[in-house]
């Protein structure tokens, strides 16, 4: 009763339901670009580097391939073109002089005011002697030379600090110290004069570092080493010290030489960086591969060039083909499912009395051989690996019965429904096995012969006969 009852509720959801045709037809066409789908991969065998060919491979169409060793010696080529850059800090002279005229400067006034200091408490006392006064100053003053030290950043003996006490820490010594430092730096110093005479011929991008502002110079000789530039402490500042004492005149060149420091660095980072970018910026040289130009010969051990040309190509047609062959083939089995439908409902024909009911018979008669042509195709291809006769693989496709579907659609839907059939699994099949016209011409006719021969049977053994 319950069974009974079952397939009466099945039944009537199959009559009145007018989604069902729709579900089918989307159902069929995605479980056939799910078989048909590992077809649109491309497979072609995987070689390395000295294998022999099994078979001749040609370019289908035009495509280009990068030249992979002459884009990196042409990238390298644009690298080492860029030129090093260097750092010029226009403002460390600027930094130096404030560090000596403030360092001199706080000294001379500390000076200043112990000395008015004194005197405005010897004028209320009357009591204090130079003498204290004159201790007093000094004591001040080398309380002071850790502070003088921190602010011109040199270490300063207690040989110079006392000549200094003595001259009370001139302004006229701290000038001349700037000029001296200025001359120098103005010329620029480099920390390290080998490395940078490395690009003599070439030349150095010389950036300012305070205006971002940079130019191209090529004579690096003028550029002094930092020993150099010590040495030509002793030449500029000659001039200026004929007339003063010797001792003086050997405190002023030491001081000139602690501070000379590198205004000219190398920017190795950046020069790295658009090394990098200028590499980057070369476009890949590509040569283009034409059609139907033999790309692998049957026998032939494979090159580095033949496989860069086969990797190209099957990344080429992995992309392009497997969209367009699964949208092509879907629209192919909605268009031929759609279009036999119309043409047998409108035929008088069995489709349309209970049409629901007969279209999900047909549609899963049509998916049981899809899955019987593909699960044949693949034992064929593995049998054949292990026989002891060669056999082409496409010879054992023909043995495939897919006539069977086209029989038993005939016998329990009529001759029109199977001729339709017959059209759509041969084009189908033929899909499947990569496109091949004979495969459609030999189903379709065997499919319609098969189907005339049953298409008045109503005994088993003319089914097997006819088979």
């Amino acid at each position: 009763m319950n069974i009974k009852k079952n397939k009466e509720s099945v039944t009537r959801f199959l009559g009145r339901n007018n989604l069902i045709c729709w579900a089918i037809l989307v159902g069929i066409t995605i479980i056939f670009c799910i078989i048909l789908y590992p077809g649109l991969v491309v497979t072609n065998r995987s070689y390395g580097l000295g294998d022999v060919a099994d078979r001749d491979i040609k370019a289908p169409r035009d495509f280009f391939v990068e030249d992979v060793d002459a884009t990196a010696t042409k990238r390298q080529q644009a690298a080492e073109e860029v030129l090093t850059v260097y750092d010029y800090d226009s403002m460390l002279s600027t930094r130096l002089f404030l560090r000596v005229r403030r360092a001199f400067a706080d000294l001379r006034a500390v000076i200043e005011s112990e000395r008015q200091s004194r005197k405005d408490k010897k004028r209320a006392a009357d009591s204090n002697s130079n003498g204290d006064e004159a201790a007093s100053v000094h004591d001040r003053i080398w309380e002071m030379k850790k502070y003088f030290e921190d602010q011109i950043d040199i270490k300063v003996s207690n040989g110079a600090y006392e000549i200094l006490e003595k001259e009370n820490f001139s302004k006229e010594i701290a000038n001349i110290i700037i000029v001296i430092l200025e001359k120098i730096l103005n010329n620029g110093t480099v920390a390290n004069k080998e490395i940078l005479l490395r690009e003599e011929g070439r030349g150095i991008i010389f950036k300012n570092v305070e205006t971002k502002t940079e130019k191209i110079v090529y004579n690096l000789k003028r550029f002094y080493g930092l020993d150099q530039a010590k040495t030509m402490v002793r030449i500029v500042s000659d001039p200026f010290l004929k007339e003063i004492d010797y001792s003086l005149r050997n405190l002023i060149v030491d001081f000139s030489q602690l501070l000379i420091q590198p205004n000219i660095t190398i920017n190795r980072s950046e020069t790295e960086q658009r090394r990098k970018n200028a590499a980057a910026g070369v476009k890949p040289i590509l040569y283009k591969v034409k059609a139907g130009e033999m790309l692998l010969r049957e026998g032939e051990r494979v090159t580095n060039a033949q496989l860069i040309k086969l990797k190209a190509l099957q990344d080429l047609v992995a992309h392009k083909q497997i969209m367009a062959s699964s949208i092509g083939a879907a629209m192919l089995i909605i268009f031929l499912l759609t279009t036999i439908y119309l043409l047998s409902s409108n035929n008088n024909g069995q489709i349309s009395h209970s049409h629901n009911k007969n279209v999900l018979f047909v549609a899963s008669v049509l998916v049981t051989f899809f899955i019987i042509a593909k699960i044949s195709g693949i034992l064929s291809e593995t049998l054949i690996q292990h026989t002891i006769f060669k056999i082409s693989v496409s010879s054992v496709f023909f043995a495939i019965p897919l006539s069977a579907g086209t029989m038993t659609v005939c016998i329990f839907m009529g001759m029109n429904v199977a001729f339709a059939f017959t059209v759509v699994i041969a084009t189908c099949i033929a899909l499947i096995f990569q496109n091949r016209f004979e495969f459609f011409i030999y189903f379709l006719i065997s499919g319609l012969m098969a189907g005339y021969w049953v298409q008045n049977c109503r005994e088993r053994k003319v089914f097997i006969k006819a088979g």
